[in-house]
């Protein structure tokens, strides 16, 4: 009876672990988020999928290659690829110069010069001759241009384009005399001497070879040069004595100075007592006049 009972009792068991079986063999799944499938296991089940890890899904790893397959062919394209504009324009652009180097910049051309003839000093106009000019030891209005006091002698001057008209004026009955340009005293200079003897009037051109002292102005012709008053005339009366001369603003000659218009001179005058061009002077000035 026991045994019938136990017979029973298993085959009234039987169905339901029969059904047992099959839920632990068709576990229920469920989709995760993330698109992962899962499977729902109680008991052993879970312990077992706890401790022993799942293989990746197809998905999985392929997910996981992705990433070093993308970097190793980013990596094979740049070595490969044609640059990019950007990059081009890099090679082939003007490089731009650092902040605070300076940059370099070609050189203007140099202009080639030419040669030019330094132009030709513009002379003044010619002045005409003073009108009315006669060497007579009478000056009369406007004979002369200049005028000039030098201590005891009265120096008129006129010129045209060659000569310088010329007039010393003082009160003495010897010799009297100008010396142009002087360079140290009487040295240097070119003197006009002239004196008035019986009514005739003596003239001499001579050069200083000195300051000072006996033959410090011998004749021109002494030196080897010439006499170069082109023409004079003179008075005396009274105690005063007039010379008139014209002689040329530049004659050449090595012992006569050139004057040159609208120049400053300097202008030595002196006097004597005598009529001679020996006796000491007893009046002598320096000064100057402008060749206008």
């Amino acid at each position: 009876m026991r045994n019938v009972n136990r017979v029973y009792l298993a085959l009234l068991l039987l169905p339901s672990l029969v059904t047992g079986c099959a839920r632990t063999r068709a576990r229920p799944t469920s989709t995760t988020g993330d698109g992962r499938t899962s499977t729902a296991t109680t008991g052993a089940a879970i312990t077992s999928a706890t401790n022993t890890p799942s293989p990746a899904t197809p998905t999985e790893a392929s997910a996981t290659r992705t990433p070093k397959l993308t970097a190793a062919v980013a990596k094979e394209a740049t070595k490969t690829s044609t640059p990019t504009a950007r990059a081009v324009a890099s090679r082939t652009s003007t490089p731009t110069p650092a902040m605070g180097t300076p940059t370099a910049t070609a050189s203007p051309a140099k202009a080639t010069a030419t040669p030019t003839t330094p132009p030709t000093p513009t002379s003044a106009a010619p002045a005409p001759p003073p009108p009315n000019w006669e060497p007579d030891g009478r000056i009369k209005d406007n004979e002369y241009t200049g005028r000039v006091e030098i201590d005891a002698v009265t120096f008129l001057w006129s010129r045209d384009a060659t000569y310088l008209y010329g007039a010393m004026s003082a009160r003495t009955v010897g010799w009297i005399a100008v010396g142009f340009a002087p360079q140290s005293q009487m040295k240097g200079a070119n003197f006009v001497f002239g004196y008035v003897d019986r009514g005739q009037v003596v003239m001499a051109d001579m050069f200083g070879v000195q300051p000072t002292g006996p033959g410090s102005h011998p004749a021109d012709e002494t030196l080897g040069g010439s006499n170069d008053i082109v023409d004079f005339g003179g008075f005396e009366l009274d105690g005063i004595t007039v010379i008139e001369f014209k002689i040329p603003l530049d004659s050449g000659d090595a012992y006569d100075k050139a004057l040159v218009p609208n120049t400053r001179y300097k202008l030595i005058a002196a006097i004597g007592e005598k009529d001679d061009f020996t006796s000491y002077h007893v009046s002598r000035a320096l000064g100057e006049f402008e060749l206008e």
